[in-house]
């Protein structure tokens, strides 16, 4: 019963809230951040001697259509014409933009607690940073271990013997400890960010159902636009960056979407103890 009783407030305020309307300016920021976050990320490979053909691999598993040729466009003209002066100021340059897209979740989660943000530019400010870099360990971590995991078992292979049975465990774990490092992540992300103190532990019903949504609405939005949809016939080149501002818009539905259940937990806990 109160499962059900928190599903409709949840469905109540979603409405009310304007979620979709807040997907639509996250969209817009995350779009101003994504770039800077690539070149952030793109300007570790180095440290990292992971071969270009890698990267490639595994932005073309994820993005849906043709956005992984925009994205790749960019991330191989960098790796291919590498400036060593990007790991100096303007790393710091590129996460500071890429931050804006954080900051604007945060006043998204504010609205879903019904809160006014109090706390000082300051501190938002580098929380926003410190939540951007949890924001791009995620997305290495989710998107290329799957991938890199696959190499570092052949690797491993290479010394000692595994039974297939074993190597079929491990290439689920893979996609298991990916699914729980996001989930992690997200219950770091929705207990710091609103401008509401509550248990870390209480962010986990959010964390899951963002995980499991954004799991599942990105790979269908891709079997959509990889089956159905021809963006790219109507809007020309265009199209393209249709189909990331959709994701994009979708993911932040998600995002907040795991809020507003956090949201709405936390007033039912809140309501029963008077």
């Amino acid at each position: 019963m109160r499962k059900k009783k928190v599903f409709n407030q949840v469905l109540k305020d979603v409405q009310e809230d304007g979620v979709c309307d807040m997907a639509a300016a996250l969209a817009y920021y995350f779009l101003l951040s994504l770039f800077p976050m690539l070149l952030f990320i793109i300007s570790l490979i180095p440290f990292l001697s992971l071969p270009q053909d890698m990267i490639v691999q595994m932005i073309d598993s994820y993005a849906p259509g043709d956005t992984s040729q925009l994205i790749e466009g960019n991330v191989t003209a960098y790796l291919d014409h590498p400036n060593g002066g990007i790991l100096s100021f303007g790393i710091i340059a590129a996460l500071w933009s890429a931050s804006s897209g954080t900051n604007a979740l945060i006043r998204a989660l504010n609205r879903t607690y019904g809160v006014d943000e109090t706390r000082s530019f300051i501190r938002v400010k580098l929380m926003a940073l410190g939540l951007t870099l949890a924001l791009i360990f995620i997305i290495v971590i989710t998107l290329a271990l799957p991938i890199f995991g696959h190499y570092i078992l052949e690797f491993i292979q290479h010394f000692i013997y595994i039974p297939d049975s074993v190597v079929s465990l491990i290439n689920v774990l893979r996609w298991v400890a990916a699914i729980i490092i996001m989930v992690l992540t997200l219950m770091v992300l929705y207990h710091f960010a609103p401008n509401q103190t509550f248990n870390f532990r209480e962010g986990l019903t959010g964390a899951v159902a963002a995980t499991i949504g954004w799991q599942a609405i990105s790979l269908g939005f891709a079997f959509y636009v990889s089956h159905f949809s021809h963006y790219s016939a109507t809007y020309g080149s265009l199209g393209t960056v249709i189909v990331l501002m959709i994701w994009l818009f979708l993911t932040g539905i998600m995002l907040i979407i795991g809020g507003e259940v956090n949201a709405a937990f936390y007033r039912t806990r809140k309501n029963n103890r008077k």
